[in-house]
C-alpha cells in the first residue's frame, strides 16, 4: 500500500512539473509575441508617420512650409489641406485650375468682405485714360506698352538669371502656392534694356504716383502648369502704434501674428503689365469681385492692396490662374506707401 501512495504522489509531482513547464514555455511565447507585436505596432507606426512627411516642406508650429514642390512650387498649408490636394493632383487622369482646387480643399482663413464700405473712401482711377472693370477699384489700361517693346523685353529676359524665392511664416491661416519664375531689376537697370528707357516715367503717368515709392520692377514668366493661388499683395495688419484697428474683416480671422499698418513697406498700389497674349488659361481673377482679366500684349492693370489707413483691402483678393497652354509673360510693379526705394 505504501508503495502504491508513494508511485501516486510521484506521478502528480512529474504531472505538475510537466505543466508548470508548459505554462513557463507558453508565457514566454506570449511575451515574446507581446514583444514583437509591440514591435510591429510602433514600427507601423513610425511608417504612417513618415508617410505623412512631404519632402520640401518643413513644420512652423503647425503649417507646413514648401519650397519646389513639383507640382505646386513654393507655399504654406497646413498638412491635411496640403495632403488632400496633393492627393487629386496625382489622381491619374487629374486636369483642372490648380487655384479652384486649392480654394476649394482649403478655404478657410481669407478675410470676409466688409458689409459697411462708407468710412473707406475710394480713390478712383489714377487717371482718366483707365477703364474702371469694377468700382471696388479695379482699372484696365490698354497699350500700355507697344507689342514691339513687350516682344523685346521677352525675347531679352530670359538671358537673365531669374531670382529663388523665400517662404516665410503666413500672417492668415491660410493654403497659398505659387509656381512661377521671376527676374529682378533694381534702381538704374529699370531705365535700361531690355525694359523701355522711360518705363519709370510711364509707370509714374499712369499711377500717379512718384517712383520713390516703387519697389524693384519684376518679369515674371508662366510655363504650362504654373499658377499663382488665392493672394494679398501685402501682408495683413491689425494696428497703427499701439492702437488695435477697429476692422470688421478681422473680427472673423485669427492672425499668426501681428503686423502693423502703418509700416512704410505696405503696399498702396500694384501694376501689372502684360507682355504676352498667346496663352491658354492664366488669366488674373478677383474672386471677391468675381472678374477676370485675360492677358493682352501692353494691357496693364491697376489696383491697391491697401487702404489709405494701410489696412488690407480684402476686395483685392486675386489669383494667376493656372497656365494650361502657350507662355505668359508680365510685369509688375509694386508702389508701396513709403519712400526710399
Amino acid at each position: 500500500m505504501c508503495v502504491l501512495v508513494m508511485m501516486a504522489h510521484l506521478f502528480i509531482l512529474q504531472a505538475l512539473l510537466a505543466l508548470s513547464t508548459a505554462l513557463l514555455a507558453e508565457s514566454s511565447l506570449v511575451r515574446h509575441t507581446l514583444a514583437h507585436e509591440g514591435r510591429s505596432i510602433i514600427a507601423r507606426g513610425h511608417f504612417r508617420l513618415a508617410r505623412q512627411r512631404i519632402h520640401g516642406c518643413s513644420d512652423d508650429d503647425g503649417v507646413l512650409l514648401c519650397q519646389a514642390l513639383p507640382e505646386l512650387g513654393d507655399g504654406v498649408c497646413s498638412s491635411a489641406d496640403l495632403h488632400r490636394i496633393l492627393a487629386t493632383l496625382q489622381h491619374q487622369g487629374w486636369h483642372g485650375d490648380k487655384v479652384q482646387l486649392i480654394r476649394t480643399e482649403s478655404p478657410h482663413g481669407w478675410l470676409p468682405v466688409p458689409a459697411l464700405q462708407q468710412r473707406n473712401t475710394r480713390l478712383g482711377p489714377p487717371t482718366r485714360a483707365w477703364q474702371t472693370l469694377h468700382s471696388q477699384g479695379l482699372y484696365m489700361l490698354d497699350g500700355f506698352l507697344s507689342e514691339t517693346e513687350t516682344d523685346s523685353i521677352v525675347a531679352q529676359v530670359q538671358s537673365r538669371q531669374p531670382i529663388s524665392s523665400e517662404v516665410t511664416e503666413p500672417v492668415l491661416p491660410t493654403c497659398g502656392f505659387r509656381r512661377s519664375t521671376s527676374w529682378v531689376f533694381f534702381g538704374s537697370q529699370r531705365q535700361e534694356a531690355p525694359l523701355p528707357i522711360d518705363l519709370l516715367a510711364r509707370i509714374e503717368g499712369a499711377t500717379n504716383v512718384g517712383r520713390d515709392h516703387f519697389e524693384s520692377t519684376q518679369v515674371v514668366e508662366y510655363h504650362p502648369g504654373d499658377f499663382f493661388s488665392d493672394h494679398y499683395d501685402t501682408g495683413t495688419c491689425d494696428h497703427i502704434g499701439s492702437k488695435q484697428m477697429d476692422l470688421e474683416e478681422l473680427k472673423h480671422v485669427k492672425l499668426r501674428k501681428s503686423l502693423p499698418c502703418d509700416d512704410s513697406t505696405r503696399r498702396q498700389g500694384t501694376l501689372i503689365v502684360y507682355l504676352t497674349d498667346e496663352c491658354e488659361g492664366g488669366a488674373t481673377y478677383f474672386p471677391k469681385l468675381d472678374v477676370r482679366v485675360k492677358p493682352k500684349k501692353g494691357r496693364a492693370i491697376f489696383f491697391r492692396p491697401t487702404r489709405a489707413d494701410g489696412s488690407t483691402d480684402p476686395w483685392m483678393l486675386h489669383s494667376a490662374e493656372t497656365m494650361l497652354g502657350g507662355k505668359k509673360f508680365l510685369l509688375q510693379q509694386w508702389i508701396t506707401h513709403g519712400t526710399g526705394w
